[in-house]
């Protein structure tokens, strides 16, 4: 079976038992892994990258920002909000000339509001 056959499948058991997906998460990484060694690992620092931000430095300076709303929340403001962060932060990452050009973290985090933007959209 090819790689795009065993994803389709995938997706469709996914849209079926969520639960199912998370617990056997570990087989999927080792299938990616197997396929593409490079992008396992970066999935895994990206993974990491993603459990680091739990802890919002923005909810200290700005308690009153509903930002469970901004990235979950329905409508174009949300998805505005989200795939503008990304945007900036792939256009940071192409800048020149400055300290934050051309910074990985930069690409995680514009991966994590595409990944977040794909969430909200998950039952579309």
């Amino acid at each position: 079976m090819e790689i795009h056959e065993e994803l389709k499948k995938l997706r469709e058991q996914i849209d079926k038992d969520e639960k199912m997906f998370i617990t056997n998460g570990h087989k999927d990484l080792d299938m990616l892994y197997e396929h593409d060694r490079g992008l396992a690992v970066v999935f895994c620092f990206f993974l990491y990258h993603v459990l680091t931000t739990y802890s919002d430095k923005y909810n200290e300076i700005m308690p009153f920002v509903d930002n469970t709303w901004l990235k979950y929340g329905e409508g174009l403001i949300p998805a505005g909000h989200n795939v503008g962060q990304a945007v900036s932060y792939l256009k940071r990452y192409l800048s020149q000339g400055y300290e934050k050009s051309y910074q990985r973290d930069d690409l995680m985090k514009a991966a994590h509001f595409l990944l977040i933007e794909t969430a909200r959209r998950q039952h579309d």
